[in-house]
């Protein structure tokens, strides 16, 4: 009896101090079976952290941790980077209570993409700090928000927003949706579902954003993480401060870990000023044509050596011209002259050709970074030289099989938004989903498309014009590719046609590298290789198909209607 009411005295007492001595939930302890605990004070504080355990080193000996003070007149204006691209929408969400923070979860298939650096990174999670952790000429703010993407390759990439409590205590819609559930959170619950979310209303347009590279924040503190921190602050009530608070361990209430030496990176900014037109509807088109007609008459345009003349309306000398003016040309001013594009001088201007390249190896397609040497230039691209599976090649028609287990392409392709980027050493498109290929029993959703001049693959040794690249990518992370081919013609491609006058603004904005220009275009017919869609129904699909019916060689109805 006396064992009894001891126990009970224990157990009573413990509602008293469950704050106070920070007991762990479920969850947290189940965390802590596979790693070290970690706190924001004390013994297992920010200072202590890289001693508490061998996964934890880098949170004391990493040279690219996180968060830090930015300076703003130490970050340098970078105008090869690109506008922060989201696409996000409601979701299924789960509100944890990790203890050392209040996070929202989307699951696997997350809650949207961020596109960069030639990726999709998508949402999975985002959690409160409370004070900012990032801080602005030393100045802290009230509380941040991360909103975690992750790429398939593992690639993590956070989009930092700060907060200031408002005037008149204006307080933050996001939070004021699950304030209810925060105050849940604080009663023990450990995670509750919130239903759907709509993560659309995230987005807010930003003019400026600071970027750079550096870790997570919380342990493993790992490091090779892209921080784009928004320039421009949310407001938040002191309620929800408290609301974000309430539910977190005692010794993690002020959740924010102290900011971290630079070690010489450099933190770039970008200014977004007129980097997204949409050209439908077609009542903007003039507008859009004035702009880039100023570019034209400003630099004076001049056909790059090597122009295709039979092609309407230089097509291919803009796919060209694009990429090789952000990686080779040289131009002479002449005193009272104007501008010439000398080809024969060409010397290379040292700046990089895409975002990505700030974290892999420069390649180009001729010289000591041309395609016979790309193997040599990062381990990354190691496989560019000795694998056994490389594209493109040639196909030599009577070698190549017939395989009627094949099924026909089946492809549902819708009209999206979309971005015409400069990479610098292609012209491309990207999409975020603008449909499916249907295929080996999965979905491949066509991500981005962009062009090649010449082709890249040959059939029997003859080369084409210019070749599209449709690319497609399944959930678990393989890659189609539907290749188009191009032969000249005296008629244009309605698709190049449609962003023709784009590619002029990418080739003369004076950003070049990384510009995105964005568009809406309706992706082309849907068409198989039987049935009503087949080949002898393929002219009636689409006006653009309309020469399908009028007799192909058996070659030609092997590839795409075109």
């Amino acid at each position: 009896m006396a064992s009894l009411l001891t126990f009970l005295a224990i157990i009573a007492t413990a509602f008293f101090f469950v704050d106070t001595f920070a007991i762990p939930t479920a969850r947290q302890l189940e965390e802590l079976e596979t790693s070290a605990a970690f706190s924001y004070s004390g013994d297992t504080g920010p200072d202590k952290w890289g001693s508490l355990s061998p996964d934890y080193a880098a949170c004391s000996n990493g040279k690219s941790q996180s968060p830090i003070d930015i300076v703003e007149n130490k970050a340098v204006p970078n105008k090869t980077l690109k506008p922060l691209r989201r696409q996000y929408y409601p979701v299924n969400a789960t509100l944890v209570n990790n203890g050392y923070n209040v996070e929202m979860e989307f699951g696997n298939a997350g809650a949207g993409v961020l596109i960069g650096n030639g990726k999709n990174y998508t949402l999975q999670q985002m959690h409160w700090h409370t004070r900012s952790e990032h801080t602005i000429d030393n100045a802290s703010f009230d509380a941040e928000l991360h909103l975690v993407h992750k790429a398939s390759d593992a690639n993590i990439s956070v989009i930092a927003i700060l907060y200031e409590l408002g005037n008149g205590n204006k307080s933050d819609p996001i939070i004021s949706k699950i304030q209810s559930q925060l105050a849940k959170l604080a009663s023990n619950e450990t995670e509750i579902d919130i239903g759907t979310f709509d993560t659309s209303q995230l987005w807010e347009k930003t003019n400026k954003y600071y970027r750079y590279v550096g870790s997570l924040t919380t342990p493993p503190c790992t490091e090779n993480v892209i921080w784009h921190v928004l320039g421009e602050e949310r407001p938040i009530s002191n309620n929800q401060i408290n609301a974000l608070k309430a539910p977190l361990l005692s010794t993690c209430k002020n959740n924010y870990r102290p900011v971290q030496p630079l070690y010489g990176r450099q933190v770039a900014w970008k200014y977004l000023q007129l980097m997204q037109h949409r050209i439908i509807p077609e009542s903007a088109h003039s507008a859009y044509d004035k702009e880039a007609q100023y570019f034209k008459i400003k630099l004076r345009r001049v056909p790059i050596v090597g122009s295709a003349p039979g092609f309407p309306h230089g097509i291919i000398d803009l796919l060209r011209i694009a990429p090789s003016m952000a990686a080779l040309l040289t131009f002479l001013v002449i005193i009272g002259t104007a501008f010439f594009f000398v080809d024969t001088f060409a010397i290379p201007i040292a700046i990089q050709l895409e975002e990505e390249l700030e974290t892999s190896a420069a390649f180009s397609y001729s010289g000591d970074t041309g395609p016979d040497k790309w193997g040599s230039l990062s381990p990354d691209y190691k496989a560019c030289s000795n694998g056994k599976s490389q594209s493109p090649i040639n196909i030599v028609e009577d070698k190549a099989v017939r395989n009627k287990t094949l099924k026909p392409l089946r492809r549902q392709y819708y009209p999206v938004n979309a971005t015409l980027v400069n990479n610098g050493y292609n012209v491309e498109m990207e999409f975020g989903n603008a449909g499916v290929l249907i295929g080996n029993g999965k979905n491949y959703t066509l991500q981005q498309m962009h062009w090649h001049t010449h082709s890249e693959h040959t059939i029997n040794n003859v080369s084409f014009d210019a070749e599209l690249h449709l690319v497609h990518q399944a959930s678990d992370g393989s890659i189609s590719v539907i290749a188009i081919l191009y032969e000249l013609g005296s008629k244009p491609d309605p698709i190049i046609a449609k962003v023709e006058h784009i590619l002029n603004f990418i080739i003369f904005d004076q950003s070049q590298l990384g510009m995105e220009v964005e568009t809406e275009l309706e992706t082309s017919a849907e068409f198989s290789y039987s049935g009503d869609t087949g080949p002898d129904k393929w002219g009636s699909l689409s006006p653009d198909y309309k020469k399908c019916s009028k007799g192909k060689s058996q070659r030609d109805q092997y590839l795409q209607p075109k």
